[in-house]
């Protein structure tokens, strides 16, 4: 794997701290994504389908703690800097924060609630990570892309299922600013999950 250089300057936003393992070893800033998906479009329902979450499964080369980079094709990691946690888990934390301040026909529930849920939501994202569609210099694009899908836990059934596709340009070549797109992107991303999350219980109540 290649490790991009070309960031200098970091100035830092969200949790921001130098780790270093070695005494001579360059100091590595830490990032945590703080998306806010948009709020709820109303009060919660009286009664509200039950969704167990399943850990999000990533593409393997995202699937890690460092920043990962696109450029023609090649994958490389940003210098300095790396997610606080490793990006799955970074997700996952998003996520059931978008459920709480978002979800109005829905919520998702842990293991510890399964008992109360008769359907999972499963999700698969195969992209995340910051694209330079012109070479090195310019602006990155971070992209997110991921699969969505509600099935039925008795028999395994697909209930529904949905593509979702965001892409933020940075403001700037700056590890910060990617960060911030980074955050930008993941809250679209996961306000239009949760929408359609409730799109399809309100579907299932229609159905009887």
């Amino acid at each position: 794997m290649l490790f991009r250089n070309a960031f200098i300057t970091l100035a830092l936003v969200g949790l921001a701290g130098c780790v270093t393992v070695f005494p001579d070893a360059d100091p590595v800033n830490l990032y945590r994504l703080q998306a806010e998906a948009p709020p709820a479009r109303g009060p919660a329902a009286a009664t509200r389908l039950s969704l167990l979450s399943s850990p999000t499964r990533f593409n393997a080369a995202a699937a890690t703690d460092r920043i990962m980079t696109v450029t023609d094709g090649q994958v490389a990691y940003l210098a300095g800097a790396r997610w606080a946690s490793p990006a799955p888990v970074l997700f996952d934390e998003a996520l059931s924060r978008a459920f709480e301040s978002g979800a109005v026909e829905t919520r998702l529930v842990g293991y510890d609630g399964a008992a109360q849920a008769r359907h999972i939501l499963r999700l698969e994202v195969r992209e995340f990570a910051a694209t330079y569609q012109a070479g090195a210099a310019p602006a990155p694009v971070v992209r997110l892309r991921a699969t969505a899908s509600i099935v039925r836990r008795q028999d395994g059934m697909l209930i529904s299922e949905r593509m979702f596709d965001v892409g933020t340009p940075a403001d700037a070549n700056r590890v910060s600013t990617v960060v911030a797109a980074f955050d930008s992107a993941l809250g679209q991303l996961l306000g239009e999950v949760v929408a359609w999350a409730d799109e399809t219980a309100l579907s299932a109540k229609a159905a009887g």
